[in-house]
């Protein structure tokens, strides 16, 4: 199934395989992350609690080149798109790096050193092995889509614990999120052909699970690819 998407639009992936390599100064996994993960031994009151689902928003955020790189492929492929996605998919790719440079910022501000908290980059690797419009698919069913509520909640959060200016530069990439979403489903619905009876949710959850299969990790429920693959 994957070699078919890979080819289904003309293009084969390795074509636009090469992406920009990571900062050195920080350490970074290709394993699926879960930041919000603790010893559940190690008691933790409500604020610390609170704060830990902060910071694993903030660590979402700033692997937000990710994104960048998924949406600069869409639009580095020019795949029957027209001028009006073009210029949505070029702003979209201003507004991810804007928030890679807003969770750094933010993780600094909270006392952190982000060169010492590793960077996942499983997004970017999953999305490298397929085609631009099929990672367009798979950011936008379970990337974008699965984190899209829990940034409000955060936001939330930022304010509850006395970071209001946190909570609202979590708040304005929510906005943008939000647009993220309405403009890929719209490229999707339009050029994107699926299988009968399947939804663009579950081939796109297909597609994530024959990677994580493929690199020795487990399936995942589309519950699960949310929480721990959403961005």
């Amino acid at each position: 199934m994957l070699r078919r998407l890979r080819t289904q639009f003309g293009i084969v992936a390795d074509e636009l395989a090469e992406m920009g390599a990571r900062d050195e100064r920080y350490t970074v996994f290709d394993n699926v992350r879960d930041y919000r993960k603790r010893d559940e031994d190690f008691d933790l009151d409500n604020s610390e609690a609170m704060l830990l689902e902060l910071l694993g928003q903030l660590r979402t955020q700033r692997d937000e080149l990710d994104a960048v790189e998924t949406f600069a492929r869409v639009v580095a492929a020019q795949q029957q798109l027209n001028n009006q996605e073009l210029l949505e998919l070029s702003r979209i790719v201003g507004d991810e790096a804007r928030h890679v440079l807003t969770g750094e910022l933010a993780l600094a501000n909270l006392g952190h050193d982000p060169r010492a908290i590793p960077v996942g980059v499983i997004g970017s690797l999953l999305r490298r092995e397929l085609s631009p419009i099929d990672g367009l698919l798979q950011i936008s069913m379970i990337g974008e889509a699965g984190n899209v509520a829990e940034i409000l909640q955060s936001a939330s959060l930022a304010n509850s614990l006395g970071h209001p200016r946190i909570g609202i530069q979590l708040q304005l990439i929510h906005r943008d999120e939000i647009f993220h979403l309405k403009c890929g489903h719209k490229i999707l619905r339009r050029i994107k052909s699926i299988p009968q009876g399947a939804g663009f949710a579950q081939v796109a959850l297909d597609i994530t699970n024959e990677y994580l299969v493929s690199h020795g990790q487990p399936k995942l429920s589309a519950r699960q690819a949310a929480r721990i693959l959403g961005e």
